[in-house]
């Protein structure tokens, strides 16, 4: 997959190989005390992909606990980092990240996390497997990092859920970020 500048948006479709290093289309993160995140109305009835998105953003095996970055949980407001949304992406893509609003040093503020729930459930063999992989990842475009592909990381790694692509086997490294990442996000937040 690529990440795709289409006015300001960030798009994750398919293709070939690109670097962890960067951040995604110039979008730096914002570097505030904690990454909030919320949900919208529509995210929020699936009560399985909300369970999925908090898993991927805590302390026992998501981005607390795999970096630096301290998340908390909140009511969707103006500031909040991420929004986890449900959205029809059209059969192109399982996820989608944009940034909605920079701060005043021109750093992303706030970003959506869109998720096809729709085109998962079509394509994947474990659609709860998959939800968990495509939020991994979105909310590591949310830290600062980009994808690469398996065989092509920069520290050697095989596997990360910063891998494009279908990846429902349900295995560890489909919800977690590869060392290059985890350097790469506790540099930009430490």
């Amino acid at each position: 997959m690529w990440a795709l500048l289409i006015a300001g948006v960030t798009t994750v479709t398919v293709g070939g190989p690109a670097s962890a290093d960067g951040y995604p289309n110039g979008w730096y993160p914002d570097k505030g005390t904690y990454h909030s995140f919320c949900f919208s109305l529509a995210f929020a009835q699936y009560s399985g992909l909300v369970s999925r998105a908090r898993y991927s953003m805590d302390n026992n095996d998501g981005v607390e606990a795999q970096t630096v970055v301290n998340t908390l949980e909140q009511s969707c407001a103006s500031a909040t980092d991420v929004v986890f949304r449900i959205a029809d992406l059209h059969g192109k893509y399982y996820g989608y990240t944009n940034c909605l609003r920079t701060n005043a040093n021109g750093y992303c503020d706030s970003w959506s996390v869109d998720i096809d729930w729709e085109i998962i459930k079509q394509n994947a063999a474990n659609d709860g497997y998959e939800a968990r992989h495509t939020l991994c990842h979105e909310i590591g475009h949310t830290l600062g990092v980009q994808h690469y592909f398996s065989g092509a990381s920069p520290d050697g790694a095989t596997n990360s859920c910063m891998i494009s692509g279908l990846a429902d086997s349900g295995a560890a490294w489909t919800r977690t970020y590869g060392a290059h990442h985890r350097s790469h996000i506790n540099s930009w937040f430490a």
